[in-house]
């Protein structure tokens, strides 16, 4: 087995008075305390939770296989493993390849995603669509990549080429797009949830727009046809995408989007709102500022009683969220409490990226 050094240790984690070789592994169901003892002649195999991680990737789902093969990826390429005998590394190698460097680069999303939208196909509206989730005509999660009727305002206006991943393979109800005017490229995010769009517009005013802390994604248009929102958003790139293609430009400026992180739900906590889904795949970078973006705001919920106000009901990413609430929503829990574990767990790996 392989151990830790000490420094590699204080790198990963970010706590320089950690004295004992052990990680503490940032991966929301699959946290791990993992203990490493030193390397012997008879003892030159790979750690086991590489086994561990690896059987985990071959039989979770694609969003699970690409957040671990994240975490293999990183720990392999800093070279904090040592001895990796030449099948597993094949092994390893190839589920990189079958994953690729990014979700828009993996072969086997690429093939889910790419499909031409038909522009006639309108969503099954139901109580789980009006709860948020995106689904086909048929009723089916819309995976075959239909992706709902667009609007004809917006097919007026953009070319609409293919879904976009959302960072959630799962919920496909994003597409990429480009003006026909100015080229500009964006994204268009259909929803019946009214109560996103209405946060989205209330943060867009200039009382909260003005504060440079909210870094809540700003719409530059919103449609509405036949009760579904067309919201359109200047094109992002997610946070996991730029760490994977500038990792050199990330390790300088990481702090500070941690920093902007912490802000954010700060000011959002002022005025006595939660995001309500504070993790990675909800954030992402503005390219020509490498400001933070804050996506997604379809969880988002003002409480009037702020630190006073309890939720028995759980809401956000079970893998991102206190274990408690997810064991027992019903206790009650503060939700500003549960937003600021969330967050700092969302610290924790990107310093883990860093």
């Amino acid at each position: 087995m392989t151990r830790l050094n000490l420094d590699a240790m204080h790198r990963l984690t970010g706590d320089k008075t950690l004295t004992s070789p052990f990680l503490v592994f940032a991966g929301g169901a699959y946290s791990l305390s993992l203990m490493f003892k030193e390397p012997t002649a008879s003892n030159n195999e790979p750690p086991k939770f590489c086994y561990k991680l690896i059987n985990t990737y071959t039989s979770g789902s694609f969003r699970e296989k690409t957040q671990l093969a994240y975490h293999l990826r990183n720990l392999l390429d800093i070279k904090f493993l040592g001895a990796f005998d030449d099948a597993n590394l094949t092994l390893y190698r190839t589920l990189k390849m079958s994953v690729g460097n990014s979700w828009e680069e993996s072969k086997e999303y690429s093939e889910e995603t790419t499909t031409k939208i038909n522009p006639n196909k309108r969503p099954y509206v139901d109580e789980d669509y009006e709860s948020g989730q995106s689904v086909g005509s048929d009723g089916s999660d819309g995976s075959d990549g239909g992706g709902g009727k667009m609007a004809s305002a917006v097919l007026a206006k953009y070319d609409i080429p293919k879904l976009h991943r959302d960072c959630e393979p799962a919920i496909p109800n994003c597409s990429f797009g480009k003006n026909r005017i100015d080229g500009s490229r964006v994204v268009i995010k259909s929803s019946c949830k009214k109560k996103e769009v209405d946060y989205l517009t209330l943060l867009s005013q200039p009382l909260y727009r003005t504060d440079p802390r909210n870094v809540t994604i700003q719409p530059t248009e919103i449609v509405k046809e036949d009760g579904i929102y067309y919201i359109v958003f200047p094109l992002v790139k997610p946070l996991q995408d730029v760490y994977e293609q500038v990792p050199k430009l990330l390790s300088t400026t990481w702090s500070r989007l941690i920093e902007q992180l912490r802000d954010y739900c700060d000011v959002l906590h002022e005025h006595k709102i939660c995001h309500g889904d504070i993790k990675p795949s909800n954030l992402a970078i503005d390219v020509s500022t490498l400001q933070l973006v804050v996506l997604d705001c379809d969880l988002m919920e003002k409480f009037p009683d702020g630190e006073n106000a309890v939720v028995k009901e759980f809401r956000g990413t079970e893998d991102w969220a206190d274990p408690n609430y997810v064991a027992n929503p019903g206790a009650g829990f503060n939700p500003f409490h549960l937003e600021r574990y969330s967050m700092e767990r969302t610290c924790m790996w990107m310093k883990f990226n860093a």
